[in-house]
């Protein structure tokens, strides 16, 4: 309470502004001049003598609620208020001088004394307070100012030093105090029961009555024995309201007997100008046991409320730790226990009071008899009693207790009392058997594991193996025990041995392959995992290794390396260039062909540096096949130009397919590539001459078209008119004449005919002129209606314009397809689909006829298909069949957009 209310009127005043300070300093101000004003009316001379001289006093315990940086502003104000005071009742102006240099003395002393010994505002709740305010407020100050201010007092310096003295001492046993405990209790006596504030109006009651009756109503003839009936209602303030009553009721006594006095009443009263020192005298003594008494009763009240909270503390550790303790009476048998009863023995109680049986019969059957030993042998030999035992508790719950305890004796050697706790160990029972448990699993586990286990103490020599590691060597475990590592390695393998323990020593943790010697001279390749092993202080103290054997792997993988050197010298002889990659894409292998070829370095080519050969114009195709292949896991075939060292690109034919590990996993791709620029030069050539081929053949059927439509066509046309002519007017001619020259008119009319269609079939004017689909539509139109058959035309997003290459393209082999399709199927029906998806133009010719084998069908090429397929080469193109026999005909034709490789065609 003292700290609460110090901080608050601290903070509350030591951060104040400027108009707050000023309001502070009015209200120091006018309280100090009211303060001898108050003073003044106690006295009977204001001039000289002072009982009670209450400014001080009042200063101080003002000063000790603010910070000290204030002072310097409210100890002037204050003491300019006491002038002004002493300047109106006439106090001589040299004797004012000695005052303000009195007060200044006892007020610095008595306030800086108090901050020094306290951290908060004084409480006098202890005879330790009580001693320390005493020689501070009550006696080193007033004593040092009475020094100067007696020589502002005419008369005798001695009887001025007395007079000063003993009013000062009064103020700081009586005000001073007061102040300080309704500042620190009077918020907490506030909050007290209303049966307690009567009690203390009664008190107050029954002080003013028999302090008026023994000071005020009496006369100077009156018996001192009357003081003697404020006796007990100083003892009920002291022992029921502590400092704040005794200080309060001091004051109400103070009050009444100083103003009796001066008014010429009671025991003390006035007969000369120093007869108040009875009465000082009388007030000083009076207070100053019963305030000592206060500070006994609550000092007692602390130790009272701390013990209680010790208690209270132990109860909460016991419940908390589910502990109980004992006190036994050794003479009587009485056992008193107490703490988490119900926990630990199931008793609904935290205080069992019993006898030593019964704590005998908690115990298990078990172990009665260790523990009745134990107590025998602590009474006996003197010494602590700590067994761990099981009890039974009435549920039938087994818990398990460790007890320490100890017996006290008396001065004749005779045990009297022991006292003790017994803590609750079932969770740390329950835990130990689970590592009981969990280490008895460990060993199962490590002495049936495939791994070996080496376990190496701080000297490097060995201090436990398993089973199958003491096999792994040749040896039985215990032959392994105490030997230094150094005795399962090679000569030639040590230094090299040394190195990694010493990195062990250092806290490195690796995993590693080396050769052991086994016992018969062997070699045994292992992969260890070790670690290094600490104490609790950090200290190296051995290391761990997980052994597996691997000398089978060794020896596969001796096996493999000679089978890979074998592969690299059949590879870097054989007349092709070799490459693999590995499950990631990127290339791990190149013969020496390949390096030859390239003129670049194995480091270069790995990865992905073999790419920077491949011509610019051919990269990204090479890739896409590449990859796409590789994430099907499919074989692949590619040509592409790969620069050679000469700088020279060259055609080369790469062909790649997956491979697989023993274990069926896949492992890369392997391939080889072939220089093909001769065979492509031949390619070029023929196509070429397949070119100028298709080329000559368009021209000659533009030739032909023009002279049968321009020509032929004509004179047939001239002819048949002609004919209808003289049928019309060759009357006379006999009828089977007519009638002949009219079957002779029809028949050229037919051929006409026909030779017209020949005409569009070579050259259609519709493609020229119309476009791609309306030449489709309109010969599909045509053919149907000549060869009697229902032909199904379809087209959608279809580019527009196309080129003329490629609209010629697809228009002659549209022809050729409609044309085996007729002769060869069988049926009347056929579907005609034509669009554009991707930058493509996709043709298919489908029908539901008798098909025919594919492979019969490639290794005995008509001309037609030859035709179809090297028209499509020209233009980038490509040409596939889908045919089954019985099953029908699909002729698919695909055309990237943007060939033009044959312009000149377009004017066929």
């Amino acid at each position: 309470m003292a700290s609460s209310a110090r901080n608050r009127i601290s903070s509350g005043i030591g951060y104040l502004d400027s108009p707050s300070t000023l309001i502070l300093v009015c209200v120091v101000a006018t309280l100090s001049y009211l303060a001898p004003r108050l003073g003044g009316a106690l006295i009977s001379n204001p001039q000289m003598v002072w009982p009670l001289w209450p400014s001080c006093a009042i200063l101080v315990s003002g000063l000790l609620l603010v910070p000290p940086r204030i002072w310097p502003i409210l100890i002037p104000v204050a003491f300019a208020g006491f002038c002004l005071y002493d300047l109106q009742v006439g106090v001589p102006v040299g004797s004012i001088a000695w005052f303000i240099l009195a007060d200044t003395v006892q007020v610095l002393v008595a306030a800086l004394g108090l901050r020094y010994c306290f951290d908060d505002l004084p409480r006098l709740n202890s005879i330790k307070a009580l001693v320390k305010y005493s020689f501070f407020a009550v006696i080193l100050a007033p004593s040092a100012a009475a020094f100067l201010s007696a020589r502002g007092i005419r008369g005798d310096y001695w009887n001025g030093w007395r007079v000063c003295f003993f009013s000062e001492v009064l103020a700081f046993v009586t005000l001073t105090p007061a102040i300080l405990s309704w500042i620190t209790e009077g918020p907490a006596w506030a909050r007290k029961p209303r049966a307690y504030h009567l009690e203390a109006a009664a008190l107050t009651a029954g002080l003013v009555l028999f302090g008026y009756i023994a000071f005020t109503a009496s006369t100077r003839s009156s018996s001192p024995a009357l003081l003697y009936s404020l006796v007990p209602l100083l003892l009920w303030s002291a022992l029921r309201f502590g400092s704040i009553g005794i200080s309060t009721s001091v004051i109400v006594v103070a009050f009444l007997s100083i103003w009796s006095s001066v008014h010429g009443r009671g025991p003390f009263t006035e007969q000369g100008p120093h007869s108040m020192l009875p009465l000082q005298l009388f007030l000083v003594f009076a207070a100053t046991p019963f305030m000592v008494l206060a500070a006994l009763v609550e000092d007692r009240k602390l130790a009272s409320r701390e013990l209680a909270l010790a208690n209270d503390r132990l109860l909460l550790a016991m419940e908390a730790g589910t502990s109980v303790a004992w006190d036994l009476d050794v003479r009587s048998g009485r056992d008193l226990w107490f703490g988490n009863l119900q926990t630990v023995f199931g008793i609904p109680s935290d205080i069992r009071v019993g006898d030593a049986q019964d704590f005998i019969r908690y115990v298990h059957p078990d172990d009665r008899q260790r523990v009745s030993d134990a107590l025998a042998d602590a009474r006996q030999d003197r010494k602590v009693y700590a067994p761990e035992f099981r009890i039974v508790r009435p549920d039938g719950m087994i818990r398990w207790l460790v007890a320490r305890g100890k017996f006290y004796y008396a001065t004749n050697g005779a045990p009297e009392r022991m006292l003790g706790v017994s803590l609750d160990i079932t969770e740390r029972k329950l835990a130990e058997e689970a590592v009981r448990e969990s280490d008895n699993r460990y060993r199962r586990i490590v002495e049936t594991t495939n791994e070996g286990v080496w376990l190496l103490d701080s000297n490097l020599h060995t201090s436990y193996v398993n089973r199958q590691m003491a096999e792994m060597i040749g040896y039985e475990s215990g032959q392994m025990i105490g030997r230094s590592v150094f005795n399962f390695y090679f000569p030639e393998d040590i230094g090299y041995k040394t190195q990694v323990l010493e990195r062990r020593q250092q806290g490195v943790r690796e995993q590693i392959e080396e050769r052991l010697r086994r016992r018969d001279g062997s070699e045994l390749w292992v992969r260890m995992a070790a670690i290094p092993v600490y104490k609790d202080n950090g200290e190296f103290d051995g290391a761990l290794a997980m052994v597996s054997d691997i000398t089978e792997r060794k020896r596969t993988e001796e096996a493999l390396r000679e089978s890979e050197e074998r592969f690299r010298l059949v590879a870097n002889t054989a007349p092709v260039l070799i490459w693999m990659s590995g499950p990631d894409k990127l290339y791990t292998y190149f013969n020496k062909p390949w390096l030859n070829f390239t003129g670049r370095s194995l480091e270069s080519e790995l990865g992905n540096g073999w790419s920077e050969g491949v011509h610019p114009d051919d990269l990204e195709r090479c890739l896409d096949t590449y990859t796409q292949a590789f994430d099907r896991r499919d074989e692949f075939r590619m040509e592409y130009r790969l620069r050679r060292h000469d700088r020279e690109y060259r055609w080369v034919l790469d062909v790649g397919i997956p491979r697989f590990n023993q274990d069926r996993f896949f492992a890369g791709y392997i391939g080889s590539c072939i220089d093909v620029t001769d065979r492509k030069l031949a390619e070029d050539a023929l196509s070429a001459v397949s070119r100028r081929l298709i080329q000559a053949q368009e021209q000659e059927r533009t030739r032909i078209a023009r002279d049968l439509h321009d020509d032929i066509g004509q004179r047939l046309a001239l002819l048949v008119n002609k004919l209808e002519h003289l049928r019309q007017n060759a009357s006379d001619l006999p009828a089977e004449v007519r009638s002949g020259v009219g079957e002779l008119q029809k028949q050229t009319y037919a051929i006409a005919t026909d030779i017209q269609s020949l005409s569009h079939e070579l050259h259609s004017s519709k493609l020229e002129y119309l476009g791609l689909v309306a030449a489709i539509r309109g010969f599909c139109k045509e053919f149907g209606e000549q060869q009697t058959v229902e032909i199904d035309f379809e087209t959608h997003d279809l580019p527009s314009p196309l080129s003329p290459a490629i609209s010629l393209c697809l228009f002659r082999v549209l022809q050729e397809a409609l044309h085996n399709s007729a002769k060869h199927s069988g049926v009347g029906q056929f579907e005609v689909r034509l669009w554009g998806a991707l930058g493509e133009i996709h043709l298919t010719v489908s029908d539901s006829g008798a098909g025919f084998d594919r492979e019969g069908a490639r290794a005995t090429r008509g001309l037609g298909l030859i035709s179809m397929e090297e028209r499509l080469k020209l233009v980038n193109g490509t040409f596939s069949i889908d045919s089954h026999p019985k099953r029908g005909t699909t002729i698919h034709a695909c055309v990237p957009l943007g060939s033009e490789e044959i312009p000149c065609l377009a004017a066929g």
